[in-house]
């Protein structure tokens, strides 16, 4: 506490900013090689196919419908979402956590593809929901969905 009150405060301030470019470039590659390094390699490619179509149907279908549904109704509220803030806000809430599941799967012993299926899914959708958020941010930069509105 004492050194952190006699340091200057342009200094604190700076260290206590948020860069989303280093969260990207450094410390979220960290989380996913250690996720990706701890799986076990051989059901997780076993089952890839099927994880991949969860992974990538089910993010994609979540994505569509959650910001057409957003974007739909709050059409008639007193502050309507544009297309984009509806896509935005829905890429992520597309990205489902099933941590509760899988420790439940664990303490139960479920059987090992569903367990994995559920793990890849998961892994994967994350990242898809990544891409669909910055996707959405850059079409709106260059006014893609001023066009479709």
């Amino acid at each position: 506490g004492c050194v952190l009150r006699n340091i200057s405060g342009q200094i604190v301030s700076h260290l206590s900013n948020f860069d989303p470019n280093l969260f990207f470039l450094f410390i979220l590659p960290a989380v996913i090689f250690d996720a990706g390094f701890s799986v076990d390699k051989e059901p997780f490619l076993r089952n890839i196919g099927s994880i991949l179509t969860f992974a990538f149907a089910g993010t994609l279908i979540t994505y569509g419908v959650t910001g057409g549904l957003l974007y739909l109704s709050s059409s008639s509220s007193s502050h309507p979402l544009s297309l984009s803030e509806s896509l935005g806000t829905s890429a992520m809430l597309s990205a489902t956590d099933p941590v509760a599941t899988l420790a439940i799967f664990q303490t139960l012993d479920i059987n090992k593809t569903l367990f994995m299926c559920v793990l890849g899914e998961s892994i994967f959708n994350d990242a898809i929901a990544l891409i669909l958020s910055r996707l959405s941010k850059n079409l709106t930069l260059i006014g893609i969905f001023e066009n479709l509105a």
